[in-house]
């Protein structure tokens, strides 16, 4: 059989893994290098398949499997391309940080079984988009789980090890749910392929439609790590190494939304009222609830980690407010708000992803992962500093990146449709758009904050030499998404335009923009724009002022210069929004006061801490914790009373079986 050229770059991207990890085990760093620099090549023929088929003719890619794996076969068409380029973006700027990355961490983690976990947990996420029967959908779930396990546990330490074990619970609890789900649909045929589900759903009895639809949605909604299912994904992220906490975070909740487009638009496609409507509200929930505890958090990785579950939340929303239209036989709102939602997914995804190699960063140059003891990283580290300002405007909806490009979309849609909207849809509505101009607003003021007071702020660490002034490798990464994440909003109607939004997105070069009734956005000329702004006040700051005869002083210190102390702590800086939210999420404020001088009450010194409470954890999953430990002591109490009875009782069985045979 001749391949073709996409078919030969699919094959090397799914063999690159499985190699890698063999040449991972191999001692020496030489092995390591040689082991990311083929994960790396590999993801760049990932790149090459997946936009050969999202942005080519639109025809799959099918390689067919051996018997021994049932047969099964790896596909790639439009909707599986798109996220198999997310993750080959993402698994080839993470394989670069890594390699350096690691290389410090020689001392603390076994970096042979790393390269070995890392190189099946990337093949395990590749499969999941190229599974196409539901065993290996649910396989190649497992085999990422798993190896995720591991490499958050990695570095030994006990909270590690607590937050892998939390991440697996809830990891086993969405892929039983989405099993049990896909194994009624499929009437208990495993092997059967998703278009082969397609025709067997519709005769399903209304019962078991409705218990297999239940089960689907708990188990990407806690793949998604959105609420209540979402306690596992901030301690991870907290916990995990950098580059871990990329695929962790960014991919697995990408693949969450992959799976449920997957089901809801291929297999599903006429759902229920219900169904949809509780999607809305998960959203909705989702989108609050993590940009409030991104807004207070201060570990730069659960912030980044909250500010994910929004974001889902807000895709959550999305997704809900197609499949209501469509339900409505609003086609062309559906199709927008799919689109919409995609857009948001890419510039989400390689964000997040690069927001999380910063932190890897920041909290090895600062010792601490707590924004309170940061600052000063923007004259210390300035091109760093630059590339997180680039992903944290990403992040924080603003023009003209992807992500404000997206919510523009939606928003605009949902607007020009309510005229001719049906009652059910004006009220879902009127209940989202408040609701996503909130999350946007607090997801801004959350991203900051996280800038504010870590590269602006003074410094509040002991100075240390920063990993970019080692290894200047490990900038280049982050830059990269910074650049692919500028490059998603300028470029976002060509991108949509390629993806098959034509209705509403042009490509040319001359007239980049979208259109939605009588309102346009051209991002690529916001984009220009911008550019020529930065380097214009760039070179009248550096040309035309004289600035090496400048004397630098600070602005009203009366004589006293400013301390780390004078300014605003992370604490401080979200006190004020702190006051409204008090309640919901539980926080508490502590301070301490020690004397300065010894037996002199007049002399002291005031310590605040503050901390917010984990609402969902507290109130719900630790008494479900607690009374599964209840339950476990009586059964053991019973067991142990009753084990030489039952013992007794089976020999005698036995003695008695023997006489009457014999």
């Amino acid at each position: 059989m001749t391949l073709s050229m996409p078919m030969l770059a699919l094959l090397i991207s799914i063999i690159g893994p499985l190699v890698a990890a063999f040449v991972g085990l191999l001692p020496g760093q030489t092995a390591h290098r040689a082991s990311y620099a083929v994960l790396a090549l590999s993801a760049i023929f990932g790149v090459a398949a997946g936009i050969s088929v999202a942005a080519g003719n639109g025809l799959p890619l099918v390689l067919q499997g051996a018997p021994i794996f049932y047969n099964m076969a790896f596909g790639l068409d439009r909707l599986a391309a798109i996220f198999y380029i997310v993750i080959t973006v993402v698994t080839f700027f993470v394989v670069i940080y890594a390699i350096p990355y690691l290389e410090g961490y020689a001392k603390v983690v076994n970096v042979r079984h790393f390269n070995l976990f890392m190189s099946l947990l990337i093949f395990g996420l590749q499969g999941v988009v190229l599974a196409t029967n539901i065993f290996g959908f649910i396989a190649f779930w497992e085999l990422a789980t798993i190896t995720s396990f591991f490499l958050i546990a990695a570095d030994g330490k006990a909270h590690s090890q607590k937050s892998a074990v939390r991440f697996m619970a809830f990891a086993q609890v969405a892929v039983s749910a989405m099993l049990a789900g896909l194994f009624i649909l499929s009437g208990g045929a495993l092997l059967s392929d998703f278009s082969t589900l397609a025709l067997i759903t519709p005769d399903l009895p209304q019962t078991r439609l409705t218990v297999a639809l239940i089960l689907i949605l708990v188990g990407f909604t806690s793949k998604a790590g959105l609420v209540p299912l979402h306690p596992w994904l901030p301690d991870a992220a907290a916990h995990a190494s950098a580059p871990i906490a990329a695929f962790v975070s960014g991919i697995s909740q990408s693949l969450a939304v992959y799976g449920l487009l997957r089901i809801v638009l291929f297999v599903l496609p006429d759902l229920p009222l219900w169904f949809i409507l509780v999607m809305i509200a998960v959203g909705i929930i989702s989108a609050l609830v993590g940009a409030l505890h991104a807004v207070f958090e201060l570990n730069i990785q659960r912030l980044i980690a909250y500010t994910s579950i929004a974001s889902l939340g807000l895709i959550f929303v999305m997704l809900g407010t197609a499949l209501l239209a469509g339900h409505e036989q609003r086609i062309e709102l559906a199709q927008v708000a799919v689109y919409a939602a995609i857009l948001l997914i890419l510039a989400h995804t390689w964000c997040v992803s690069g927001l999380y190699l910063s932190t890897g960063i920041m909290s090895v140059t600062c010792n601490s992962h707590s924004l309170e003891a940061m600052g000063g990283l923007a004259r210390r580290m300035p091109q760093f500093s630059v590339a997180v300002c680039v992903l944290i405007l990403t992040g924080a909806f603003m023009p003209p990146f992807g992500p404000f490009v997206s919510g523009w979309i939606f928003l605009q849609a949902v607007i020009e449709a309510l005229n001719q909207a049906s009652p059910i849809l004006k009220i879902v509505t009127v209940a989202v758009l408040p609701v996503i101009g909130l999350a946007y607003g607090l997801v801004m003021f959350a991203m900051v904050k996280f800038y504010a007071i870590g590269f602006l702020g003074q410094s509040r660490h002991v100075q240390t030499v920063s990993l970019v002034d080692q290894n200047s490798r490990l900038l280049m990464p982050i830059a990269g998404l910074a650049v692919v994440g500028l490059g998603v909003g300028g470029f976002a109607p060509a991108i949509l335009s390629q993806l098959g939004a034509t209705t509403f997105a042009s490509s040319s070069l001359d007239k980049m923009f979208v259109s939605l009734g009588d309102e346009q956005l051209a991002p690529l000329n916001l984009t220009m724009v911008m550019i020529v702004i930065v380097f214009a006040l760039w070179v009248i700051r550096h040309l035309l002022t004289h600035h090496q005869h400048e004397r630098q002083v600070h602005t009203w210190d009366g004589g006293q210069p400013i301390t780390a102390r004078m300014t605003y702590t992370a604490t401080a800086f979200s006190a004020q929004l702190r006051h409204f939210f008090t309640g919901f999420l539980q926080s508490s404020q502590v301070v301490t006061t020690t004397s300065m001088i010894a037996g002199n009450p007049w002399f002291t010194q005031h310590t605040m801490s503050f901390a917010v409470g984990q609402v969902w954890y507290d109130k719900f999953y630790y008494r479900i914790k607690s009374a599964l430990v209840r339950a476990t002591r009586q059964v053991e109490h019973l067991i142990g009373d009753g084990l030489k009875f039952q013992l007794g009782v089976i020999f005698m069985t036995v003695i008695i079986c023997l006489i009457v045979a014999l």
